[in-house]
């Protein structure tokens, strides 16, 4: 199964990297720093006693124990960097249509979306999408896939396989989307005294963060419904029993189980290791003991 694809000029045989294995298959795929256009496969996606993974050449589909189920052999020169879930019975392979040379995405293969079913491998639906730019990331949601190009985001239906509604943003109102946002890890404050979920803003929402981490807030229909500067949003980083950790500004807010702000503390970018949280920045090791956080 081959994940990686030569140059179209140059021969692997310059600079030669490495040789791996492949996950599942046991074929070998060779990278190289000048000649190999890489990243060509999709996610390992598990669903109960099914694994499946997309190669340039090949979709499969094993059980847990490691034998092949079904294979579905995809079209030539099509499928690029790509993302596989599933919804009921279906497999759905979104193809983002880029890949990585010299650690830089550049357009390769087709912005398409494969839907198989996942039980015997049957394609289902294949919509190739007629969209100029290549797809950086998705969101499903409510039985829709948003698929985020630069400047674009376009809402293709999983009922009827098709895109819905497509929306273009300029330079001026908001920039070019860098990717969309977790409602559930986004909260918000007016005073940094009791906290709000964005969700709780719409449910129904779409969010996108620009490069600036700008929040848009858009419907369902992608309207606009609110801009939410940088400077005005919590990102939650952990969480400890009742106790969550909200990060904003170079400051960590400890949150209550009543959304309340428990304090502050004068620290950024937490992570966990055990019972304990840490953070590095400037040469200065900031250790955390949240049993003690609770105490007060």
């Amino acid at each position: 199964m081959a994940t990686g694809k030569n140059d179209y000029t140059a021969g692997i045989a310059e600079s030669m990297a490495g040789l791996a294995l492949g996950l599942f298959t046991g074929v070998g795929f060779i990278s190289s720093a000048h000649s190999v256009l890489h990243g060509i496969s999709s996610n390992i996606y598990v669903d109960k006693n099914q694994i499946f993974f997309a190669s340039m050449n090949e979709l499969v589909c094993f059980d847990t124990s490691g034998i092949k189920i079904w294979k579905y052999i995809l079209p030539k020169d099509s499928v690029s960097k790509s993302f596989l879930f599933s919804k009921d019975s279906l497999l759905i392979l979104v193809n983002y249509g880029y890949g990585f040379f010299n650690s830089k995405r550049t357009n390769y293969g087709h912005k398409m979306i494969l839907c198989f079913n996942k039980y015997t491998g049957q394609l289902k639906c294949y919509t190739k999408l007629n969209i100029p730019d290549f797809i950086s990331s998705i969101k499903i949601k409510n039985g829709y896939v948003f698929l985020l190009l630069k400047n674009r985001i376009c809402k293709w239906s999983l009922n009827d396989a098709k895109i819905t509604d497509e929306r273009t943003f300029d330079d001026v109102t908001f920039g070019e989307i860098d990717y969309c946002a977790d409602e559930a890890k986004i909260y918000l404050s007016k005073n940094d005294s009791v906290f709000k979920p964005l969700s709780k803003t719409d449910s129904s929402g779409i969010y996108l963060v620009n490069k600036k981490s700008d929040v848009l807030i858009l419907d369902k229909y992608l309207r606009n419904n609110a801009l939410i500067p940088f400077d005005s949003i919590y990102i939650f980083r952990h969480s400890y029993k009742d106790i969550k950790f909200l990060n904003k500004n170079g400051k960590t807010f400890i949150m209550n189980d009543l959304f309340e702000n428990a304090g502050v503390v004068n620290v950024n970018n937490l992570f966990a290791s055990g019972n304990k949280l840490f953070s590095f920045h400037e040469q200065t090791l900031t250790i955390i003991d949240p049993e003690k956080l609770k105490q007060h």
